[in-house]
């Protein structure tokens, strides 16, 4: 063979390679959700690792989204208590978003002391590790009271002594659903 024969082989090999490598990664992401326990995520000069009781997986403007459930089973009805766990990391100043940071009410939650702001069905949570770095934890309540046979009672919205913050804070396995380590690089 001569050599412009040769390196016509090696060029061809090397196309194909590089359709097949194209090929592999457009299959492996068509939207799939990769589901884990544990991740680490680096925002600019800090690093987040977070472990979860339950499966978890990133989505559009958060670095970690996990759910929580537990049903609490009383005489007529049942309590299917829920939360969507959503974690975003800031690396800026907590004060550039929350000025009024320092007056908000503080809970021991998740291996950490967070500053909180809670709503009806909301809770965001702020956790300041230094000047330039934050974390903040949306908790977002799906929990529904059910029937004995698992058809819909009434939503928590409807039920005016339900208050999903202090369930949430109750709930000792909650409480523990997520532990959060940060260093800085």
């Amino acid at each position: 063979m001569d050599k412009k024969r040769i390196l016509s082989f090696i060029i061809a090999f090397i196309v194909i390679a590089i359709i097949a490598v194209v090929v592999v990664v457009i299959i492996n992401n068509k939207g799939e959700t990769v589901n884990y326990k544990e991740t680490q995520f680096e925002v600019g000069d800090y690093k987040v690792e977070l472990k979860s009781k339950e499966a978890g997986h990133s989505e559009s403007g958060y670095k970690f989204v996990a759910s929580y459930r537990k049903t609490y089973e009383f005489e007529n009805y049942n309590l299917d208590f829920g939360t969507r766990v959503l974690v975003n990391a800031k690396n800026e100043s907590v004060y550039n978003t929350y000025s009024d940071y320092d007056s908000l009410n503080e809970v021991g939650i998740f291996n950490k002391r967070f500053k909180y702001k809670a709503e009806n069905k909301k809770v965001k949570l702020l956790y300041k590790y230094d000047d330039n770095f934050y974390i903040e934890i949306d908790l977002k309540d799906s929990s529904d009271y059910l029937n004995k046979d698992g058809s819909l009672l009434k939503t928590t919205s409807n039920v005016e002594d339900y208050n999903f913050f202090e369930k949430a804070t109750q709930d000792s396995e909650f409480r523990n659903f997520l532990s959060i380590n940060i260093s800085k690089k």
